[in-house]
């Protein structure tokens, strides 16, 4: 017997401060909740999260909503998500699959592995957001005083020699050994004089760069990609791939060493399955990234990426731009709020070097095995110690819903 689901729509959230992007400045975001109900699971419901990136994402339509609702209504009609279907709406298709998942599951352990189980964590990158030198400064200092040890900056606003400057401070405290470093262009380089900036780069032992040029140049960038003394990997450049065959073209011709994959941006989780099987018959690395969601997405990201056992880390977090989740507009605000920044941590740590004191979260502190990256843990509690872990204790009350300030 096929399932009948009933589907509501609830608007999202807005943000809290301009966050530079690769569509520019976003000082505000269009999202939306669903909320899924079925005769065959009575009692439960399971929540999603679809929010298109301005600019960006495929599937950011003016009747966005309206496009939605009639998605809803054909998943609440035939009972099933249809990922072939829909391949072309990647953040609606990724709320769905979210709903389902959790609808299904009946609790926000999505999946059942050690992560969910509180048992390990997650490596997560902290991420330094656009900015001019002093604001991008304060925030490196943040990141390694919490005690992250792989850090991404996104780079192209403010000009290479700051940049550079910026990497040499970090690289004078810290060798690659102990600190990996990421930097995002955002397509921020001309195709004539991206080779010689990624030659400087290289020599402060980065990691990789993110879309040095912008997507679409497909001939500039097999050439960069051949030639670049820095592993190159694709971000926007997967954006609009949606096919199966579409995904192999482009990996084929480009032949990029790392891809990084959000699932609001790129076919919600069945499209990235997609993209990771196809990359690791290339042997192109991967990790997975959240694209500005709020917490029901970042949660869904965690816990799907959690199935993957990759060491990389990922880049999951909002950046502490989010700043209003609309929790009264959906119903029972606690069940909706991953607490996953600092601002509702309580508890004492000692950071990085030189033991300074911070606020962060509860006990149960295992020391991270993988090369004492930031870890992230758990759906609604994660856990902090000397920033290399993150973990979730299950049986921890959850903490009352956030209070934001007005604005």
């Amino acid at each position: 017997m096929i399932p009948s689901y009933s589907i509501d729509i609830f608007p999202g959230f807005s943000i809290s401060k301009a966050g530079g992007y690769v569509a520019g400045v976003y000082t505000e975001r269009r999202s939306w909740y669903v909320r899924m109900a079925s005769e065959a699971c009575p009692g439960r419901e399971g929540w999603g999260e679809c929010a298109p990136l301005p600019q960006l994402s495929v599937d950011d339509l003016p009747d966005y909503e309206g496009v939605l609702r009639g998605i809803c209504a054909e998943v609440a009609r035939t009972g099933q998500v249809d990922t072939e279907r829909w391949r072309e709406y990647p953040s609606m298709l990724f709320g769905l699959e979210t709903a389902l998942r959790h609808l299904e599951r009946g609790t926000y352990a999505l999946w059942d592995t050690p992560f969910s189980r509180g048992e390990e964590g997650i490596c997560i990158n902290g991420l330094i957001w656009m900015g001019d030198h002093d604001a991008m400064y304060r925030q490196i200092r943040e990141k390694l005083e919490a005690g992250f040890r792989c850090v991404k900056l996104k780079i192209g606003a403010i000009g290479l020699e700051e940049e550079l400057d910026l990497l040499r401070f970090i690289r004078r405290h810290f060798p690659a050994r102990e600190v990996e470093l990421r930097v995002d262009a955002n397509g921020a380089f001309a195709p004539a004089e991206a080779l010689d900036k990624l030659k400087r780069l290289a020599e402060l032992d980065l990691h990789s760069i993110e879309q040095p040029i912008r997507a679409g140049q497909w001939d500039e960038m097999a050439g960069l990609t051949s030639v670049s003394p820095l592993p190159v990997a694709f971000d926007e450049e997967l954006i609009g791939h949606c096919s199966l065959e579409a995904k192999r073209r482009l990996l084929d011709a480009l032949h990029p060493q790392y891809i990084v994959l959000k699932p609001s941006l790129h076919g919600g989780f069945s499209g990235c399955r997609e993209w990771i099987e196809e990359a690791e018959k290339r042997n192109v690395g991967w990790w997975i990234t959240s694209a500005l969601e709020s917490n029901v997405g970042l949660n869904a990201i965690a816990q799907w990426c959690a199935t993957w056992h990759t060491s990389d880390a990922a880049g999951i977090g909002h950046g502490d731009v989010v700043h209003r989740q609309r929790a009264d507009a959906v119903g029972d605000p606690e069940r909706l709020f991953v607490v996953c920044g600092r601002r509702r941590l309580s508890g004492s740590m000692s950071a990085w070097r030189g033991g300074v004191s911070r606020r962060q979260t509860c006990t149960n502190w295992p020391r991270c095995p993988l090369k004492r990256k930031m870890r992230l843990c758990g759906p609604f509690m994660p856990f902090w110690r000397n920033g290399s872990r993150l973990r979730l204790r299950w049986k921890c009350r959850l903490p009352a819903p956030p209070v934001f300030p007005s604005g």
